[in-house]
Protein backbone atom coordinates (compact mmCIF):
# COMPACT_ATOMS: atom_id res chain seq x y z
CA UNK A 1 0.00 0.00 0.00
CA UNK A 2 1.51 3.34 -1.02
CA UNK A 3 -0.04 6.69 -0.15
CA UNK A 4 1.21 10.27 -0.43
CA UNK A 5 2.41 11.52 2.95
CA UNK A 6 0.24 14.11 4.65
CA UNK A 7 2.02 13.84 8.00
CA UNK A 8 5.08 16.02 7.44
CA UNK A 9 4.94 19.44 5.80
CA UNK A 10 6.99 19.56 2.63
CA UNK A 11 7.43 15.78 2.60
CA UNK A 12 6.72 14.63 -0.95
CA UNK A 13 7.78 11.06 -0.30
CA UNK A 14 5.16 8.39 -0.68
CA UNK A 15 4.57 6.19 2.35
CA UNK A 16 5.15 2.48 2.16
CA UNK A 17 3.83 0.35 5.02
CA UNK A 18 5.47 -2.85 6.25
CA UNK A 19 3.22 -5.10 8.37
CA UNK A 20 5.56 -7.27 10.43
CA UNK A 21 5.72 -9.18 13.73
CA UNK A 22 9.00 -10.53 15.01
CA UNK A 23 9.62 -12.87 17.93
CA UNK A 24 10.75 -12.13 21.47
CA UNK A 25 14.21 -13.47 20.67
CA UNK A 26 16.45 -13.28 17.62
CA UNK A 27 15.87 -16.97 16.90
CA UNK A 28 12.14 -17.20 16.26
CA UNK A 29 10.01 -15.31 13.76
CA UNK A 30 12.31 -12.42 12.93
CA UNK A 31 13.36 -13.31 9.38
CA UNK A 32 10.57 -11.31 7.74
CA UNK A 33 11.34 -8.33 10.03
CA UNK A 34 15.01 -8.30 9.02
CA UNK A 35 14.17 -8.74 5.32
CA UNK A 36 11.63 -5.91 5.53
CA UNK A 37 14.21 -3.65 7.21
CA UNK A 38 16.66 -4.45 4.39
CA UNK A 39 14.03 -3.60 1.78
CA UNK A 40 13.00 -0.42 3.63
CA UNK A 41 16.65 0.67 3.74
CA UNK A 42 16.84 0.39 -0.05
CA UNK A 43 13.54 2.25 -0.55
CA UNK A 44 14.25 4.94 2.06
CA UNK A 45 15.68 7.41 -0.46
CA UNK A 46 12.40 7.73 -2.41
CA UNK A 47 9.80 6.49 0.08
CA UNK A 48 8.93 6.93 3.74
CA UNK A 49 8.82 3.43 5.28
CA UNK A 50 6.49 2.96 8.23
CA UNK A 51 6.38 -0.34 10.10
CA UNK A 52 3.12 -1.65 11.61
CA UNK A 53 3.38 -4.35 14.28
CA UNK A 54 1.35 -5.99 17.03
CA UNK A 55 1.97 -4.14 20.31
CA UNK A 56 2.42 -7.37 22.30
CA UNK A 57 5.69 -7.87 24.20
CA UNK A 58 5.95 -11.17 22.33
CA UNK A 59 7.30 -9.10 19.41
CA UNK A 60 9.70 -6.88 21.38
CA UNK A 61 12.83 -8.11 19.60
CA UNK A 62 11.38 -7.15 16.22
CA UNK A 63 10.34 -3.74 17.58
CA UNK A 64 13.87 -3.17 18.88
CA UNK A 65 15.36 -4.02 15.48
CA UNK A 66 13.05 -1.60 13.67
CA UNK A 67 13.89 1.18 16.14
CA UNK A 68 17.60 0.39 15.90
CA UNK A 69 17.48 1.26 12.19
CA UNK A 70 15.57 4.48 12.99
CA UNK A 71 12.37 3.56 11.15
CA UNK A 72 8.94 4.72 12.25
CA UNK A 73 7.04 2.05 14.16
CA UNK A 74 3.30 2.06 14.82
CA UNK A 75 2.18 -0.49 17.41
CA UNK A 76 -1.25 -1.94 16.77
CA UNK A 77 -3.58 -2.88 19.63
CA UNK A 78 -5.76 -5.94 19.48
CA UNK A 79 -8.83 -3.86 18.66
CA UNK A 80 -7.17 -1.49 16.22
CA UNK A 81 -9.15 -0.93 13.01
CA UNK A 82 -5.80 -0.70 11.17
CA UNK A 83 -4.83 -4.17 12.38
CA UNK A 84 -8.03 -5.70 11.02
CA UNK A 85 -7.61 -3.76 7.77
CA UNK A 86 -4.05 -4.92 7.02
CA UNK A 87 -4.36 -8.55 8.11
Amino acid sequence: MIRKSKFLPGNNKKIIFFRVDGGKSNEIGTGHVIRSITLASKLNKNFRPIFLSNESDLYSYGHDQIRKFKFELVLLSENSWVKSFVE
